[in-house]
Parts: structure tokens; C-alpha cells; sequence
């Protein structure tokens, strides 16, 4: 157990500036900690009140790998703050930059301070590009990264790099198709904050679904962090599911000015679909705003709808599931994709195109998804949790061979199946470990790497449906 400085401060900030986020939030987190049991003592460090009294926070510990993804939308509310440091014995540059955290699926916070942030934010040496998303590999260190579960990242001692064109496109992948965080109250895993030394600011809980723009009315300026950004408001349809029905529900919100405009002179209004992300924004004086800033993908045909509604079932049936891995059949998956497209039939608007027309277009649609969900030559269809990604690289799985990269992914989902519900001895003498013996790896240290990892993947699977409570 630690007394962690930066949660021991947030969590003050948190309950003067929203007491019903505060208390969602350390009822949530008592009741994970409990349910964790002997979890606890390996993978996640509790935290423990300034006052000793109890546990405020838990932070979860990486032995592996982690990847993180940047770009101007993801890191459009980033901000750069003095803190004080080890109870205000000297003040620190500290950075916020918002991520997507791929190895968790989530929107999160890394935490920058004194040279790191000074790099970050300084024009010249940005990581930013104007216009496409880089991915950085926090590697095993000594000190190694940590997650909080106030939904923030220490590096500690694990230099960022960036991460290899492949490993790169693969966290794309999870952000366009794997990620579908939905409306929901109070504290959850999207919610992360922007803060000064004395107070919370802003509050951003995200959403990121299928939208259709109904239409677009006029500018409005949003004060957010003292700086002006230019909206304006639309009318959207977002896709929604309740009790596995699928239907788009219509509401108000913002949109990023520029974003509106080239809509609205691509003749877009009613027609196609945004993959994207909107931001809901609680900041000080209690005002809100719902600003949509990101687009991952403009959807105008039948054939890249079905990719994501392929995305959406998948992802949302495998979060479900306790499986580690193990989506069913290929058939299975099919048929809740052909409901979810029945649901939402009457408002899809698309043209017909080249793509539509191919045969086979879904067992296509799903193989361009890999390693997302992965298929064998049975039929059997598995969902890739993206803690994998971190496993994979440490064992120098992935190779330039895309042929061989699909063959290794079955055997190893296959094995990591036959892990979480079989006998060990029954696994290690498994055609699937045998597979990976052949490639000169220590099958035994092999598969008892595997073996940490299902027992990671499991106890964030628990952590992230303790956090959800749906929204209304």
C-alpha cells in the first residue's frame, strides 16, 4: 500500500467541484477494490488516504508493454500547469495531455512533469502533427507505468518511444473499431479531469458512436481553460442500444467549426455516417457543454457501415462475456450484426458502391479487422483484448508476414482459450503450445506468461463493467 500524492490531492479537487462524481466515483472504487480480493497484492497497488483512514484510490502496474495514442482532436483540451510535488516541497511543470490509453480501450490522462513536459508542449519539438496520430510504446522499466484508477498515467521511468508503423496502424485499428464508450452517469472509465494546483477546471467524459448530422445552425464560442473554441450547433443522430436493440437517438450539440463547415459543403447533412468522438464537458460554475471534435472515419457506404457494426457487436458482446477471448462462431457473430444493420435499416441513407457488390462482403469486413477479431479455419471467431498487443511485442510475435502473423494469432487465442477454462498440463501439451516450442521459445515460461495475462485481462474486464452504470 502507498499514500499517493497526486490522488491524495485530486480527490479533494474532485469532491469541492462535482460531490455526486466524488462519491460515485469512491463508492465504485471501494466496491472494486473488495471484489479484487488477491489481485490486489501483484498487479494493483492501493492507495491510501492522507489521513490513513482508507483506501482513495488503486493504481494498476504494467509489466509489459503499454501503448498510448496522440493526435490534435484526442489531445485537443492538453494543458500545462504548475504542481506541487511530495506535499508542495517544490513545484513541478506538470503536463496534461489526454490519450487514448489502447492497452486499456479507454480515455485517459498521462501526466507529464518537468523535462517531459517542457518537450511535449514546446512548438518546436511537439510530437504533434497537424494532421495524423502517432503511438507511443511505454516499455518494462524499473519504474514502470502506472495507472490509476482516478484515469491518469505516470510514466515513472518508462521513456515513451514511438511506436513501429505496424504496432501503429493495430492502435488505429482499436480506436476506430474496438472503441465505443456509451453514455453513462457518474464516474466512469472516460472520465478524466483538467486541473490547477487549487481546483478542478473541466471535467471531459467522452462518447464515441455513429452519427448522422440532421443539421447545423449557428457559431457559438465556448470558453474552455481560457481559450475560445468556434462551434457550432447540430442536431445528431447517435446510435444507440438498449437491452440489445439497436436505434439512433436525436439530440443538440456542438461541433468543432470547421468539422461543421466541411460537412455542410460536402453536402453531407442527412446522409453517411461520422465514426466519431464528442466530448461532454462539465467546467467551473456548473455549465456543460457537448462538443464534437474527432472523426476517426467517414462512413459512406454499406461496406464500411458493416465494418463498424461488425466493431460495435463485437466489442460490445465481448465485454460482456467473462471469456478472455472467444467471441462463438463466425455464424453467431453474423447474425447479431445482420440484427443490429435490421434495427437501424430505415435510417441508412448511403449510395450504392463498387465495394457493395462484392461476394462474401462480411467474412471480408471481418478479416480486414485483424488482429482486432481473428477467425481460424473452423469458423471460431475471437475478439483480441488490446492488453495482447503488449504481450505480443514482448515476445516478438508479429513479423512483416501478414499470412504468418494470422497464423500465430490463432494459435496463440486458441491456447489462450484452452488457459482459461482447461486443466494447465492439458494446454501445455496442446498442439497450439507446441506451435509456439517450434519457434525456439521456452514453451513452460511461455505459458505462464500467458497464463499472468488472462488473470490481467480478467481483472480489467471486471474493473471495467464495475465503472458502468448505463445513462437513460
Amino acid at each position: 500500500m502507498v499514500v499517493a500524492a497526486h490522488e491524495n490531492h485530486l480527490g479533494p479537487l474532485l469532491k469541492n467541484f462535482n460531490k455526486n462524481m466524488y462519491l460515485d466515483y469512491a463508492t465504485k472504487a471501494n466496491a472494486l477494490i473488495s471484489s479484487l480480493g488477491d489481485d490486489v497484492s501483484s498487479e494493483i497497488v492501493l492507495v491510501k488516504s492522507s489521513d490513513l483512514a482508507g483506501h482513495i484510490a488503486f493504481r494498476i502496474k504494467f509489466d509489459s508493454p503499454v501503448f498510448v495514442m496522440l493526435s490534435h482532436p484526442i489531445c485537443r483540451f492538453r494543458r500545462q500547469r504548475n504542481y506541487p510535488v511530495r506535499e508542495g516541497s517544490y513545484i513541478a511543470n506538470m503536463g496534461l495531455v489526454p490519450v487514448y490509453f489502447v492497452s486499456l480501450n479507454s480515455m485517459t490522462v498521462l501526466l507529464l512533469y518537468g523535462e517531459n513536459t517542457e518537450g511535449f508542449f514546446s512548438p518546436v519539438n511537439s510530437p504533434l502533427s497537424d494532421t495524423e496520430a502517432v503511438s507511443w510504446e511505454l516499455p518494462p522499466s524499473s519504474r514502470p507505468a502506472v495507472y490509476s484508477s482516478m484515469n491518469f498515467i505516470l510514466q515513472n521511468g518508462s521513456d515513451p518511444s514511438v511506436a513501429d508503423d505496424y504496432i501503429a496502424s493495430i492502435c488505429k485499428q482499436y480506436f476506430d473499431f474496438g472503441y465505443w464508450p456509451v453514455p453513462a452517469k457518474g464516474f466512469v472509465p472516460s472520465t478524466h479531469f483538467l486541473h490547477t494546483r487549487k481546483r478542478i477546471t473541466t471535467t471531459v467524459k467522452v462518447t464515441k458512436s455513429l452519427y448522422v448530422v440532421d443539421e447545423i445552425g449557428h457559431v457559438q464560442s465556448v470558453q474552455i481553460e481560457g481559450h475560445i473554441l468556434q462551434c457550432r450547433q447540430v442536431m445528431l443522430r447517435a446510435l444507440t442500444e438498449k437491452d440489445g436493440q439497436y436505434f439512433f437517438a436525436q439530440h443538440y450539440a456542438l461541433m468543432d467549426r470547421e468539422l461543421a463547415e466541411q460537412i455542410e459543403a460536402e453536402g453531407g447533412l442527412g446522409k453517411g455516417f461520422l465514426n466519431a468522438m464528442v466530448s461532454e464537458l462539465q467546467y467551473t460554475g456548473g455549465m456543460r457543454a457537448e462538443i464534437m471534435t474527432l472523426v476517426a472515419d467517414y462512413i459512406n457506404s454499406y461496406f464500411e457501415l458493416l465494418q463498424s457494426l461488425i466493431g460495435i457487436v463485437a466489442s460490445r458482446d465481448y465485454y460482456r462475456k467473462k471469456s478472455v477471448c472467444s467471441l462463438g462462431t463466425l455464424q453467431e457473430l453474423r447474425e447479431k450484426v445482420f440484427n443490429a444493420f435490421l434495427d437501424i435499416k430505415r435510417d441508412v441513407n448511403l449510395p450504392h458502391t463498387v465495394s457493395d457488390e462484392v461476394k462474401n462482403s462480411f467474412e471480408i469486413a471481418v478479416r480486414s479487422l485483424f488482429p482486432l477479431i481473428v477467425v481460424d479455419d473452423n469458423n471460431n471467431t475471437f475478439y483480441t483484448h488490446p492488453l495482447l498487443l503488449g504481450f505480443i511485442k514482448q515476445w516478438h510475435l508479429f513479423s512483416a508476414d501478414d499470412n504468418l502473423n494470422r497464423e500465430r494469432m490463432i494459435h496463440l487465442l486458441r491456447l489462450l482459450k484452452c488457459l482459461a477454462s482447461k486443466k494447465m498440463m492439458e494446454c501445455f501439451l496442446s498442439e497450439d503450445a507446441e506451435y509456439f516450442a517450434k519457434m525456439g521459445i521456452q514453451k513452460m515460461v511461455f505459458v505462464k506468461a500467458l497464463m499472468r495475462t488472462i488473470k490481467f485481462i480478467r481483472m480489467i474486464k471486471t474493473i471495467e463493467r464495475s465503472w458502468i452504470t448505463p445513462g437513460e
